[in-house]
């Protein structure tokens, strides 16, 4: 395929550090997932602008009540939510949570301030992730940053096994987690984006130590949590992660399959290069996609004035989750006699079978 060919210019956010809050040094990192209701959740932990950090109920509503009692306390009701998995920006940088300990730091310090971690071994050594604090961890080291991750274990506490079923051993072993990518294929819809992450962006990495400073939280991150510092004025763009997309062929969301017209009229390209395309918006893909479309030196140069969609199946979907919700039209390119698409699809689709098309 000639997707190879596609590329998103990566956005390289500008973090402005904090003052109140400017530290820095040299750190480790683990990983965790025990679905708890975050420690930053509760009010008075910190002064707070908004918040505190948001938590859920057992079916991933965000909870209006922030003093509600922790599903790891004796069965509250109050669990983790599930955006607060990690998510890739860019090929480099990373954006999500962690429950944190800084050397010479309080509670109040830490609770909802953001980090900028920069990877200092393991493959993934250079990448950067951006954290904000939504846990205190009372079982951490100094210089402690204990990533959130599905499936990343659940160290001492477990609210999983209440909330999704989750098996208390295996799947989601108490300390390393999970060992592999297709065991994030039983989980649930809502962590599945998260889980893969540990193993495509975050390339497996066990454990890599860290360099750190403080930085002023990006919006997107703030506007998932919920909760903003008093003494932080979050930075860049604000936009929340959506799977809200509208195909070409109707007002239907995550349409399962193409109709038998776009089976029969296009040629389909299936969108599997992830590091591509991580947050990047559909707008942006439709954008790239279109100029390939138009590019005679591909390979589909034989025939110039050929058909051509892109079919966008729910699982990229996911990677592009931090996209404006974005109208994808049928698109005339140039040339009058070739038309692209960007078309939402089941991921069990084979545009090589005909026979998988809607005929609507």
């Amino acid at each position: 395929m000639a997707l190879s060919k596609l590329t998103l210019l990566a956005l390289l956010p500008f973090f402005l550090a904090t003052p109140s809050l400017a530290v820095s040094g040299t750190g480790v990192t683990t990983r965790y997932w025990d679905c708890c209701k975050p420690s930053c959740s509760w009010s008075g932990k910190a002064s707070l602008k908004t918040g505190p950090v948001q938590s859920c109920d057992k079916n991933d509503n965000v909870l209006a009540n922030v003093d509600a009692k922790s599903a790891c306390d004796n069965g509250g009701p109050a669990f983790m939510c599930s955006n607060e998995s990690p998510w890739a920006v860019s090929d480099s940088l990373a954006y999500g949570y962690a429950a944190v300990s800084i050397a010479g730091g309080t509670e109040a310090s830490r609770c909802c301030a953001c980090y900028e971690l920069t990877f200092t071994s393991g493959p993934v050594s250079g990448k950067k992730m951006v954290v904000q604090a939504t846990n205190t961890g009372g079982d951490l080291g100094q210089n402690h940053f204990d990533l959130g991750m599905p499936g990343g274990g659940f160290g001492i506490f477990n609210a999983c096994t209440p909330q999704y079923g989750t098996p208390s051993t295996g799947r989601v072993a108490q300390d390393a987690g999970i060992s592999s990518r297709s065991q994030c294929d039983a989980f649930p819809a809502a962590l599945k984006a998260g889980c893969y992450w540990r193993f495509d962006w975050f390339q497996n990495a066990d454990n890599p130590s860290v360099s750190f400073k403080s930085v002023a939280c990006p919006l997107a991150i703030t506007n998932k949590s919920g909760c903003v510092r008093s003494d932080d004025t979050p930075t860049g763009d604000g936009t929340v992660p959506t799977a809200s997309v509208v195909t070409p062929e109707g007002e239907d969301q995550l349409d399962p399959r193409p109709t038998c017209e776009v089976c029969a009229r296009y040629r389909n390209l299936i969108m599997s290069d992830r590091e591509k395309y991580d947050g990047a918006s559909i707008d942006e893909v439709a954008d790239h996609f279109t100029d390939w479309a138009d590019d005679p030196n591909n390979d589909k140069s034989s025939n110039i004035n050929m058909n051509v969609c892109l079919l966008i199946d729910e699982e990229v979907l996911h990677w592009l989750r931090d996209a404006p919700p974005a109208t994808t039209e049928v698109r005339t390119t140039g040339d009058a006699d070739q038309n692209v698409c960007i078309k939402v699809i089941d991921t069990l689709f084979d545009p090589e079978d005909m026979s998988e098309c809607d005929p609507r």
